[in-house]
């Protein structure tokens, strides 16, 4: 049985990595890291001034798997004694949604969502540069305002969704419209919608897309949805070589 803070009586389990290692959300307050070889149970500690902390990921390092999460307002990086602030792109707060899986704990990427100065959210990737200190990325969006960061392999292909600058307006109802893609490098890719299920006239009924996670094939998941949240799913290659 996942442990959970004494008294708890909501335990939302997280993630577990191969070494039988769990995390999870207790109370929605507090994350807790889970060692059911040895059922050793230890909750993180929030950043300072924090009363809320919550996990999103833990990764297969070893002895003891590298964790993300948010810490009250800001993204961080756990490393099984120690949480580190992951900072933000000038608008206050961030928060870490996925970490790969490199040989050396030193090379991990972490990514995520970040505010900016001027009020949008743009994906992030982080990573500990040559003098040991933590450096976020802002990658940018398909030409719209903002964007989001939902997955990172051990080849440092990211996957995500960003607005493309283009408005959805059918009916009365606008929106702008958002698909999935994929950064690699300094470039991001559109990986476009589904539009091949009806005949009708009018405008693609998929006009949404978001990928949702990429395996070390490079091979990325998704949907594609409907205005009113009606989903399709999608399996892909990457365009990355």
């Amino acid at each position: 049985m996942l442990g959970g803070i004494v008294g708890s009586a909501l335990v939302v389990p997280v993630g577990i990595n191969s070494n039988n290692q769990a995390v999870l959300n207790s109370e929605e307050t507090t994350a807790v890291f889970h060692d059911l070889d040895v059922d050793a149970i230890q909750s993180l500690n929030h950043l300072p001034g924090a009363s809320l902390t919550t996990v999103s990921a833990i990764n297969e390092s070893s002895p003891t798997g590298l964790i993300v999460g948010k810490s009250g307002d800001l993204a961080f990086f756990w490393d099984g004694g120690s949480m580190y602030p992951c900072g933000h792109l000038g608008g206050g707060s961030s928060e870490a949604t996925d970490l790969n899986d490199p040989i050396d704990p030193l090379e991990v990427q972490v990514v995520g969502n970040s505010t900016t100065a001027s009020g949008e959210t743009h994906a992030f990737v982080w990573q500990i540069d040559g003098n040991g200190q933590g450096v976020m990325t802002d990658l940018g969006t398909l030409g719209g305002a903002n964007s989001y960061a939902t997955a990172i392999n051990n080849n440092g292909l990211i996957v995500g969704y960003a607005e493309t600058g283009e408005i959805y307006n059918q009916g009365g109802i606008t929106r702008p419209i958002v698909h999935a893609c994929a950064w690699y490098g300094n470039t991001i890719y559109d990986l476009g919608i589904h539009n091949d299920f009806y005949d009708y006239p009018f405008v693609g009924p998929y006009p949404f897309s978001e990928a949702i996670d990429v395996n070390d094939n490079n091979r990325i998941a998704g949907n594609s949805y409907t205005i009113n949240q009606h989903y399709r799913g999608f399996v892909l290659d990457s365009p990355v070589p």
